[in-house]
């Protein structure tokens, strides 16, 4: 090696702290992580270089010399060598992030999960990440960077790097450098870890028990789809993406073979078919005999929706409710919706207005979800929670996403565009005369139209004039919240009356124009991401080329956050990218409440979800609760029994054996074996049996499991079954991680049986098979019953020696 590398290896006694611990010359290497690591300790190493070999071989290290250095055995050249491959895959998959410009830069700042902020110092150690903090460097392997453990005896949820990315408010956003954190002090990291940690426990028990209250609602099923919607479905007059089938499929799947009420976001870019997936749920839902509401944000989307549902539900009983029916019209309305003459409601908020009573609403449909806030959207499904929820949008709420991302809620993508739709041509500059006057005169110039907005409608007439200044002849009408002409104005744009819109944000909903090819966004750092995305979206519907220009203030003071969105903009193509763009700058938001922009500790966007997906798989294995029996008794050869030569009065000894087996915890039955040893001298080899039955007994009740036993069947080994009726198979996945390396390939679970299955017993002997068991079970049970413990206390519970004397299970492994 050289250059940094060189320079970091020659003084990496100074640099890396003693628990970062390399091959030196005081422990001959054997301190390395790994099976490629311990190979290279020896001289003989077919992939160690010559300078690594004589470094290892200098002043008191074992190894001497390459003649004095025993050769490996070839089992443990083949492990090495997969080790070394698994490696070798690891660090490409890792330098292909780098090379593709998606992983970390030397400068940028990371989350180290044990020591806290940092930042890359060097890419060029051929071993990993060099990562700098306040008091020194540190080296993190490859193979450590983003390791996934979700494998029998593969520890946490994620890798110990993660980039660094604020959540929520504050003095350091996303992208500003953290105070880097200390290697030697790590209390102040630890405190803030834990209290995140502590947040997003009791968060994700909020989550899991709304989720459970979710599953245990039921609805009766739709009916398998009738010949009249066969026939709704062929009259669709595109061909659907397949993207779209599998969103058929989805919706259809909730609605015809679930007992649980619907709740699916369908997330797909504008003009990508979100409509249709709502109108075959609506007459699916009105076939079985349901009150169907679609819900949407403003008036002239709601027309545009009332008007395509007439025409692809003729047979549909509807009415249109919105801020603009007359009051007798509107109470007219809300009476057949009321009795129920009324199976479709398309409105505005009028929908979510006291007077509004639904006489049996079976599916509800928010169109552009964005635009309503959460208690909004949570007061009718509050109303009505048995019923079909089918949410749309572009760009969902940081929320919604999350609750997605948690599985809280099902989510389909639609990511296939039309046939013939091209990418919208996207360009983010400053604002200047010559750029907006080519930009509209090239649209004119293809016979297309202009849609021009602008943030407040004040300076709507000033646009105007100036545009029509500026290119003379060019037609120009206005639109804005609150105009008399506004559906004539639109009417005009329609009809092609009008050459240029210039408008606030009401262009943004649903409008469907499609002559306009190009949008200038006037002053576009003032704008949310998900506005300027969903009015990119409003140009190049169909096979036209659409151009979308969001334009700034030359030389503006613009914040951290108006340059993200706007980068943002530029690189980002599709509405779930943009919402997870949103989400990390804005925060995951109070999945539970009603802020959509949340701030949940500083520990950075990425640690933090890993930290949720933690708890939640936590609390899947916390679903299993303890029993009060377990029997082992075929575990050993004579069954559970005390030898009458060790203890030769019977009911002695059926006395001391009930007390063993009704012993609380582990102490007492240690303290039990002492008295007898005092009273009856050295135990023999089946007390010794009997006591470690007797503790994997008491082990396996507090896991739910009820039985274990050892089977042979034919021509396969001697196994043990463990019986948990409670298991299935998220509950394994989350204890997967804890059982200890040594069980990979020994230890599986059977879904059809609900057993746990402890392999390859053949040649161990009753004690010995007793060990293998208590071995492998013994950190599930510790990381069960820590967190069950953490989760009743609401605090972090650090591991305790003492049990305490109602029979509590020990929090540390040591007991054991």
């Amino acid at each position: 090696p050289s250059g940094a590398a060189a320079a970091t290896r020659r003084v990496a006694p100074q640099i890396f702290p003693s628990r970062i611990r390399r091959p030196s010359r005081d422990d001959g290497g054997e301190a390395t992580r790994g099976a490629v690591a311990r190979l290279r300790s020896h001289a003989t190493s077919p992939f160690a270089s010559s300078a690594t070999s004589s470094r290892y071989r200098k002043g008191g290290s074992r190894f001497q010399s390459e003649k004095s250095s025993p050769p490996p055995s070839p089992l443990y050249t083949r492990k090495v060598d997969r080790a070394r491959r698994e490696q070798e895959r690891t660090k490409r998959s890792v330098m292909d992030e780098w090379n593709a410009g998606t992983g970390p830069k030397v400068g940028d700042p990371m989350v180290h999960r044990k020591y806290g902020f940092c930042k890359v110092d060097s890419l060029d150690d051929p071993e990993g990440i060099i990562l700098q903090f306040s008091d020194g460097r540190l080296l993190v392997r490859y193979d450590d960077v983003n390791r996934r453990g979700n494998g029998i005896g593969e520890g946490g949820v994620g890798g110990l790097l993660t980039s660094y990315k604020k959540i929520g408010g504050g003095a350091a956003r996303e992208n500003s450098q953290p105070e880097l954190s200390s290697l030697q002090n790590t209390r102040k990291w630890d405190r803030k870890k834990e209290k995140v940690q502590n947040g997003t426990l009791r968060l994700a028990k909020d989550l899991f028990d709304l989720y459970t209250e979710r599953q245990e609602l039921s609805r009766t099923p739709c009916a398998s789809d009738p010949e009249a919607m066969h026939e709704f479905e062929e009259r669709f007059a595109f061909t659907p993406t397949s993207d779209q089938l599998r969103c058929f499929a989805d919706v259809k799947q909730d609605m015809v073979n679930r007992k649980q009420p619907m709740d699916r976001l369908v997330c797909g870019d504008v003009g990508f078919g979100k409509t249709e997936v709502a109108f075959r749920a609506m007459y699916r839902a009105y076939l079985n005999n349901r009150q169907v509401a679609l819900l949407v944000p403003s008036t002239i989307l709601a027309q545009q929706h009332y008007e395509s549902a007439k025409s692809r539900m003729p047979d549909v009983p509807m009415d249109l409710l919105t801020g603009k029916v007359k009051p007798a019209e509107a109470r007219r309305i809300r009476e057949r919706i009321r009795n129920g003459e009324t199976r479709l409601v398309i409105g505005t908020h009028a929908l979510l207005s006291e007077g509004t009573t639904f006489h049996d609403l079976g599916l509800l449909v928010v169109d552009e979800e964005q635009r309503f806030g959460v208690a909004q959207k949570e007061k009718i499904k509050g109303k009505h929670r048995d019923c079909d929820v089918l949410t749309l949008s572009a760009t969902p709420i940081p929320r919604t996403l999350q609750m997605s991302f948690v599985g809280l809620r099902d989510i389909t993508l639609l990511r296939t565009p039309p046939q013939g739709r091209q990418k919208v041509e996207t360009t983010v500059g400053e604002i200047s005369a010559k750029t907006i006057r080519k930009a509209i005169r090239q649209e004119l110039a293809r016979n297309g139209q202009v849609l021009f907005v602008v943030p407040y409608k004040k300076t709507i007439p000033k646009v105007k004039k100036s545009i029509e200044k500026m290119i003379p002849g060019v037609r120009v009408t206005t639109a804005y919240g609150g105009l008399d002409e506004l559906d004539q104005n639109m009417r005009m744009l329609a009809e092609e009356e009008a050459d240029v819109l210039v408008a606030t944000t009401i262009v943004e909903i649903g409008l469907d124009l499609p002559k306009a090819n190009t949008i200038i966004v006037n002053h576009a750092h003032l704008f949310g991401i998900s506005e300027l995305h969903q009015l990119r979206g409003r140009v190049g519907r169909r096979q036209t080329q659409g151009k979308a220009f969001f334009l700034t203030p030359p030389n503006i003071n613009a914040t951290k956050d108006m340059k993200m969105r706007l980068d943002a903009i530029a690189t980002s193509s599709t509405g779930k990218e943009i919402a997870e763009v949103d989400m990390k700058i804005r925060g995951a938001g109070n999945i539970l409440g009603k802020d959509q922009s949340g701030s949940v500790g500083d520990v950075g966007y990425e640690l933090f979800m890993v930290m949720v997906e933690e708890a939640i798989r936590d609390l899947q294995a916390l679903t299993i609760q303890p029993v009060n029996e377990c029997d082992v008794t075929c575990l050993l050869p004579k069954g559970l029994a005390i030898p009458a030569s060790y203890m030769p009065d019977k009911r002695r000894r059926d006395k001391e054996l009930e007390s063993a087996r009704d012993a609380p915890t582990s102490r007492h039955l240690l303290q039990l074996n002492a008295r007898w040893e005092r009273e009856f001298g050295k135990p023999p080899p089946e007390i010794s049996e009997l006591t470690r039955a007797l503790l994997l007994a008491l082990l396996l009740k507090r896991l739910g499991i009820v039985s274990a036993e050892l089977v042979s069947p034919a021509r396969a080994s001697r196994r043990a079954l463990m019986y948990c009726p409670m298991m299935d198979v998220p509950q394994w996945e989350a204890w997967a991680p804890f059982f200890p390396p040594s069980a990979r390939g020994e230890v599986d679970f059977n879904p059809s049986t609900r057993e746990i299955v402890v392999e390859n017993l053949d040649r161990l002997n009753p004690g010995q098979i007793l060990d293998r068991l208590l071995q492998f079970m013994i950190p599930v049970a510790t990381y069960v019953e820590g967190r069950r413990t953490q989760l009743e206390a609401g605090i972090k519970v650090e591991d305790d020696d003492e049990d305490s004397e109602e029979g509590n299970f020990s929090s540390s492994e040591d007991d054991w």
